[in-house]
């Protein structure tokens, strides 16, 4: 057993330690690239991309060493692609910010113009339709029983859709999208549980949709976002020297990165406790445990894990310890 949790904990900081790694290598570069010559910032787009391809390939090692995934790389490193564009994105706008000299009014226009936009894919999530079309929906007896579940916690207008991941051994589900069309769950997940531990992820799933957690997300995650750019761009007319500008500028580029890796967590780990809340309530706290042990074996996900390594859920072991202590709750008060 000790041998076990081991072997999850050297899995699980790996894969934190690196994905801690990509995260703020892609921000750096793009802080660098603000500030750099186009010729350099032609240097750092390549230098970017070829270490997150670096990163993805160790990635891919470390999943065919712990979890002997049987996906050939080509499909492990395809999530990695929005990464890179999303990189390429941020390199392209340090481009024109250098090449294309435009009146601030002007800049400001476009920015509160794009912003807008990012809302709206967030809470529409195109790539869901995408997902959806490459998966495929739930089959009876687990169908009927789903839509029982709906219709008690008063979900309404939400499909469930299962992906193919057992190649990739992916043990997770999740709900995209602010406006909550959407839960997916992978196959490798749903074959390893049972009919009422399914019943259980999929309350967890729709509870995110009823308290409306990924708006609330995206919001948080947005607005700050949007502020730092619009302070970015007004920084010049502060009055201060060139230098100062300057190390403003970079300080106020950080301030989201900050908060994404500090409060933002917290916030999650609060909307992961009260999604188990509720599936404890719907389903029953047994089904939930009992789910939640078997995600951090398939998973490899220790059960004990200290928040500086949880970042958004909290510790297997406190997310059963908290089901546990809801259970006594209800039932001293009789609820």
């Amino acid at each position: 057993m000790i041998k076990v949790e081991l072997e999850k904990r050297n899995y699980f900081h790996a894969k934190i330690t690196l994905t801690l790694i990509e995260f703020i290598i892609v921000e750096t570069f793009f802080g660098l690239a603000l500030f750099a010559s186009p010729p350099n910032i032609i240097i750092l787009y390549f230098l970017g991309a070829g270490i997150i391809f670096l990163l993805t390939y160790m990635d891919y090692r470390i999943e065919k060493r712990y979890r002997k995934i049987e996906a050939n790389f080509l499909k492990f490193g395809k999530p990695s692609f929005l990464l890179l564009i999303i990189f390429t994105i941020q390199i392209f706008f340090a481009f024109l910010f250098h090449r294309v000299h435009l009146n601030l009014w002007f800049q400001l226009l476009l920015l509160n113009s794009i912003f807008p936009l990012l809302f709206f894919i967030v809470y529409e999530k195109p790539a869901a339709k995408k997902l959806a079309k490459d998966g495929r929906k739930l089959e009876s007896p687990l169908k009927e029983m789903v839509e029982q579940l709906k219709n008690k916690m008063d979900i309404k207008d939400v499909e469930v859709y299962i992906l193919p991941m057992d190649d990739m051994k992916l043990a997770n589900a999740l709900q995209i999208g602010a406006k909550g069309r959407y839960v997916f769950i992978s196959s490798y997940l749903m074959k390893n549980l049972s009919c009422q531990e399914n019943l259980a992820v999929m309350a967890h799933e729709f509870s995110h949709i009823k308290h409306r957690h990924v708006g609330k997300s995206a919001i948080f995650l947005l607005i700050p976002l949007w502020l730092a750019f619009n302070l970015f761009l007004l920084a010049p007319f502060f009055g201060l020297s060139k230098d100062n500008t300057l190390l403003l500028q970079i300080a106020i580029l950080w301030i989201p990165i900050i908060l994404n890796i500090t409060i933002f967590p917290m916030m999650r780990r609060k909307f992961e406790i009260q999604a188990d809340t509720d599936a404890a309530r719907y389903v029953g706290k047994d089904a939930l445990i009992s789910a939640l042990k078997k995600l951090s074996k398939l998973s490899l996900i220790p059960q004990k894990v200290s928040r500086l390594w949880g970042f958004s859920h909290p510790s297997i072991s406190k997310r059963i310890e908290n089901v546990r202590k809801l259970s006594k709750v209800m039932k001293d008060t009789g609820k």
